[in-house]
């Protein structure tokens, strides 16, 4: 009998230290840092200060986010859109965070979770100097446009075999090309253009009727869909209390320079 007793007791004590382990594992696990895939050159969502420091409206909101949730924020600058993308769908982050547009295309592939902007239903078609009377893209047969791979006008400017499509991944780099005549025109995120308008008033604009599936609904955060309930309910947590407290009015006015 007392061994029986001794064996229960023995039983009890590995079960209770088993229990013990597993519950610490699961709240270090609900700890662990959240890795968000970026790549620079895309300001002012993201990009590289004069020290080499990531800056810019989505780093400082990623940090007001882990802060808010209680988790580290890690950033894996990958390059480009379609590493980006194709790093989100393989797991090797846990999301992207690059000023991406909400789509019907980008929904259908992964959870989306606004954190800024409405809905918009014009592309701007951006030219140095003059725009030359065009009022659509069906008047650019044969002409160079300059759009980031993988990008929303990406695939809305392959609506249009006729144009030659040129791929810049550095909104700079596609305002220098501009510049230099070495393309006719450029389709540009609208956000970016709030930042390079002031910096470049040679830049003219005419804007484009977009397509049902090419509307944006707003700026956000790509997680992968299967196995990532709970971490897009702490992000979706985390933006409505920065909503809330105004955090987020407050960075977009840093940022974008406007109410």
């Amino acid at each position: 009998m007392n061994m029986k007793k001794q064996i229960v007791c023995l039983l009890t004590a590995i079960l209770v230290l088993l229990s013990a382990i597993w519950q610490t594992t699961i709240a270090a696990s609900d700890k662990m840092p959240i890795t968000i895939g970026i790549a620079t050159g895309y300001a002012p969502y993201v990009y590289l200060d004069q020290q080499g420091r990531y800056v810019g409206f989505d780093i400082e909101l990623a940090n007001k986010i882990g802060e808010e949730i209680g988790h580290k924020i890690i950033f894996k600058d990958l390059g480009s859109m379609n590493t980006l993308m194709l790093s989100l769908q393989k797991g090797k982050v846990d999301c992207v965070m690059w000023g991406l547009s909400i789509t019907q295309g980008r929904v259908a592939k992964f959870d989306m979770i606004h954190y800024y902007g409405k809905i918009t239903d014009q592309q701007p078609l951006v030219f140095w100097g003059k725009t030359d009377n065009i009022t659509s893209l069906d008047e650019m047969s044969g002409k160079v446009i300059i759009v980031e791979s993988g990008s929303v006008q990406d695939k809305f400017a392959k609506c249009y075999p006729k144009i030659k499509l040129k791929h810049l991944d550095n909104a700079i780099d596609m305002i220098l090309d501009l510049k230099y005549a070495r393309s006719n025109a450029a389709l540009f995120d609208p956000d970016l253009l709030l930042r390079y308008i002031k910096k470049f008033p040679e830049l003219k604009i005419i804007n484009l009727q977009l397509p049902k599936e090419y509307i944006r609904t707003g700026v956000g955060i790509a997680i992968r869909k299967e196995r990532n309930d709970k971490l897009k309910r702490k992000l979706e947590n985390g933006i409505a209390r920065l909503k809330q407290q105004g955090v987020i009015d407050l960075l977009i006015t840093k940022w974008f320079n406007k109410a």
